[in-house]
Formats: structure tokens, sequence, C-alpha cells
């Protein structure tokens, strides 16, 4: 509960812990630090927070944090499982990295060559140290903390979510969102999700570039009673508004329906 005299935040966590204190920081306009306990994703320097609402996965804008404390001697000793999903949202900056440059060819979507750049460079070291990174190397875990920092900072100057999150995103969202009308639920971590989605994603890249003609599923394709019995009223909603002209999210609808 923050409290008229609250001046700081402070959040000793990973992900939930995180979305949920910049969330709050920037509704109360207060400053807050982040602890991290795991290298297990990249919103720890991202101004957008990966929220649930109304059955909605939903990035809102929150707060920079003003400082982020990582002790690799922490961050060695965490669960495996978020070991690997750090590694995993790391991956998954290949799939985001086309589906934006497909959309700044295509929708004709600025592109920054410099951050698009930073982050595939950033992604190339760490996808060459996922032996040490499950070992627990302390100088490995050490860069892929360093580098989900990077990729949330490449978030944070880009204004958006680009330079790190594309349709394999959108298909670990829709499990999170567990939809009324689709039998998929996974207790895997985000960034496991993540990892899967990105696999899913490549082989529809792949089908894609052997076919002779390109054409994407748009969400309009789906009648108004089909996505409410998927998605529910409300979230059903919130998706048509929210996905209007997202060519990432007529990839992933591809990818759903391929597989």
């Amino acid at each position: 509960c923050v409290k008229p005299d609250t001046d700081l935040i402070i959040g000793v966590g990973s992900g939930v812990i995180n979305d949920l204190c910049k969330y709050v920081s920037f509704d109360h306009n207060l400053p807050y630090y982040i602890v991290a306990t795991a290298p297990s994703m990249d919103g720890y320097a991202s101004k957008g927070a990966a929220m649930l609402f109304d059955g909605m996965k939903i990035t809102t804008n929150a707060a920079v944090p003003k400082a982020i404390i990582a002790d690799t001697a922490i961050l060695k000793d965490a669960p495996i499982e978020m070991l690997q999903a750090g590694y995993g949202d790391m991956i998954g900056k290949y799939s985001c990295l086309n589906d934006w440059r497909l959309s700044h060819t295509v929708n004709g979507e600025p592109l920054c060559n410099y951050i698009y750049n930073l982050t595939y460079d950033t992604v190339a070291h760490v996808s060459k140290i996922g032996k040490d990174i499950v070992s627990r190397d302390e100088k490995s875990i050490a860069a892929l903390m360093r580098a989900l920092v990077i990729v949330g900072i490449a978030m944070a100057y880009m204004g958006n979510s680009r330079p790190a999150s594309g349709a394999e995103h959108h298909i670990s969202h829709l499990i999170e969102m567990s939809p009324v009308g689709l039998d998929i639920s996974s207790s895997a971590l985000h960034g496991e999700k993540v990892g899967v989605g990105t696999l899913m994603v490549i082989e529809e890249y792949k089908r894609l570039a052997r076919a002779p003609e390109i054409s994407f599923l748009d969400y309009t394709e789906f009648n108004r009673q089909t996505m409410v019995d998927v998605f529910g009223e409300t979230a059903a909603e919130g998706i048509s508004k929210e996905n209007e002209h997202d060519v990432a999210t007529s990839v992933t609808s591809s990818v759903l329906r391929a597989h």
C-alpha cells in the first residue's frame, strides 16, 4: 500500500514484482529501484509493464527504474527455469527484429538502425553462451543480465517494445491469457514460452520464404462471434482495437492457424 509519505518504491524479485513496482511507481509518480534476483526477462530497464486486464495481456506505460541492482552471485543461483527463461527471451529477439524489419518494409513503420543493430549484436553474443548460462558460469550470467538490461534500454530509447517483442511474444501472451475458446495453458515462464514461440515463428518465416505468394491472415477475417467465442466479449473488443494494423499479429495468426 502506497502511503502519502512514501518517497521510494523498492522491488526485490523478477518479472511480476518488477512489473508491479514500475506500474505503481508510474501511477503514483514515485521513483523506484529494482533488486534483480534472476536474469529471467528483459523488462528491468524498459518503460512498459506487461499486465493482465480483463483477460487481455496489455503492455502499459510505466516508469524506468532509478536503479537496477544485480549481484551475479545471487543471479547465478536462480532456479534453472529462470535462467532458461532469460535466454529464451533474448533468443526471441531474432524473431522480433525480423517482424520489425518486415513492418518497416510493408507499413513504413519507423526503424532505428542504431537500436536495431545494438539489439542484434547483443543477442548474437548471448546466443553463443547458452551452455555456460545453464551451467551457472558467473561471467556468462553477468553477460545475460547485461544483455537483458541493454535490450530494455533499447525499448526505452525507441519508446515502444519493437526492439524486443514481436510475433513470438504474441504467442507467449496468448498462452498467458488462457483464452476461453482455446484449450491452451502452460505453467512455463514467460521467457520459456517466448523461446518456443520463436521456433514456431522461424518455421513460419521459412514457409513464407518458400511460398510463391505471401498473404497474411488478418484478424478481420475472423468474424465478431468467433473473436468473442475465443477470447470473450471484453478481450475480443480490446484485441480488435490493439491489433488493427499490426503485421506481427498477422504473422502470429498465421502461425496459430498452421499449428
